[in-house]
This record gives C-alpha cells, sequence and structure tokens, in this order.
C-alpha cells in the first residue's frame, strides 16, 4: 500500500475509533437514563387494589401486579394470552462465524382481565407493548433443515409469554375502561425493578467497551500518523 493509500487507511480506522465512543457515550447515558426514569416511576407509584385503579382519572400512570385470568377464548394453541411471536434468525459475523437472534414479528396483548386485590380490572388491547420477565416458551415450528445457531434451526417460530394463572406486573395509563398497558413483566414489582437495575449494568458495561474499543482504535491510528514519515 502506498503512502496516501496507508494514511486514508489510519484516517478511516480514528473515525471508526469516533464512531464506537458515540455509541457508547449512547448506550452509557441515553439508553441509561431512560431506564432509569422508568424505573423510578415505577418506583414511585402506589400499589393499587382494584377499587383503587377503577377511582383514578384516566391517564393516570399506575404498576399493579396482579394474577392474569382465564382467556381460552385469547389464547393460542398453547395457552398463552399474552406473547410475542418471534423468529430465530442467522447472519454472518465476521468475528464469530455465524450468529442468532430472536426477532419479534407480532405481539399479542388482546383485552383480557387481571385479578388484584378486591377484584379485577381490564387490560386493553395495544400492539405497542414491552413482554420480559419470567415467560413460558411454547415451539410453534421447527423446520427439517437448515443453518443451526445454539442449536436451533434458522427460520424455528416461537411464541413467549403469559397463561392463565400467572402473575404479572403491568406498568400503563388508566381508561374509562381499564388499563392500557406499555409493559408487562412475568412477576412481582420488586423483580422487575431488580430487572431494570440489571439492565443498568449490561448498558454501562457495554457502553464501556465501545467507548474502550474506540479510544484504543483512535489512539492507534493516532500514533500511526505521526510515526509516518512527513512529506517533504
Amino acid at each position: 500500500m502506498d503512502k496516501d493509500g496507508s494514511r486514508l487507511g489510519l484516517i478511516v480506522l480514528a473515525v471508526l475509533g469516533v464512531a464506537f465512543v458515540a455509541i457508547g457515550v449512547f448506550a452509557g447515558i441515553s439508553q441509561v437514563s431512560r431506564t432509569l426514569r422508568e424505573a423510578r416511576l415505577i418506583e414511585s407509584l402506589p400499589e393499587l387494589d382494584a377499587p383503587a385503579v377503577r377511582s383514578l382519572a384516566p391517564d393516570t400512570p399506575v404498576a399493579v401486579t396482579g394474577i392474569l385470568e382465564l382467556n381460552e377464548d385469547r389464547a393460542d394453541a398453547e395457552g398463552l394470552i399474552i406473547y410475542l411471536e418471534q423468529v430465530w434468525a442467522i447472519e454472518e459475523s465476521e468475528d464469530e462465524g455465524w450468529e442468532g437472534a430472536w426477532e419479534t414479528v407480532y405481539r399479542a396483548m388482546p383485552t383480557t382481565t387481571l385479578t388484584l386485590t378486591g377484584g379485577s380490572v381490564t387490560l386493553r388491547y395495544t400492539s405497542e407493548i414491552a413482554i420480559d420477565g419470567t415467560l413460558h416458551e411454547n415451539r410453534l415450528y421447527i423446520p427439517e433443515q437448515g443453518q443451526k445457531v445454539e442449536g436451533i434451526v434458522e427460520g424455528t417460530i416461537r411464541h413467549v409469554g403469559f397463561k392463565t394463572g400467572d402473575q404479572i406486573t403491568v406498568v400503563g395509563t388508566t381508561t374509562a375502561a381499564g388499563i392500557m398497558p406499555n409493559r408487562v413483566f412475568g412477576g412481582d414489582r420488586q423483580a422487575l425493578l431488580w430487572h431494570f437495575e440489571q439492565r443498568v449494568v449490561g448498558l454501562r458495561i457495554t457502553g464501556a467497551i465501545f467507548g474502550l474499543v474506540g479510544l484504543i482504535l483512535m489512539a492507534v491510528a493516532g500514533v500511526l500518523l505521526w510515526r509516518q514519515p512527513k512529506a517533504r
């Protein structure tokens, strides 16, 4: 490679380092801040029974823990009522060969019923919902052949979610007819807050790794550029 080509390559390396640092800062500040805000909001909300929820004005933030009632007509073939439909997608990785991940293609949050102390409340239908925590898993379809990663065949379809009798924590806002959820978590409120704590730790570690890699790339590019012969 000639001198100009080498210099251009080092400049690209430095720019890549800046990009890694920017990603690290974004993960370490923006995402962490948003997660902490949501966790603090949930922690600040009172624990309510069914009559208290029904007495609230519309659009009031709530976080309630209860038991998912029997809703057979709204369940999938394996009894899941609130669930994610996911497909196992595989792509080639430059560093590790092949890697796989579950990609969500559908979110099922039908109008259903949650039992609280003192009665029950209605959870309203929405297509925008975060579902996490302790989940049941059903494999709906497994291809007979194909690329495998972690022992799972590409194109495998699964449902993960909640069945009748599960304890769930629902975060959302009140409506005239119940609660419009934006998050459903498998477990109680304390488990949800612990989940947020672990997520913050993970985001900070990810941000630190990206930032460190970026600084290393910038330092290497800077040193090599400085050591290049000066034009005469």
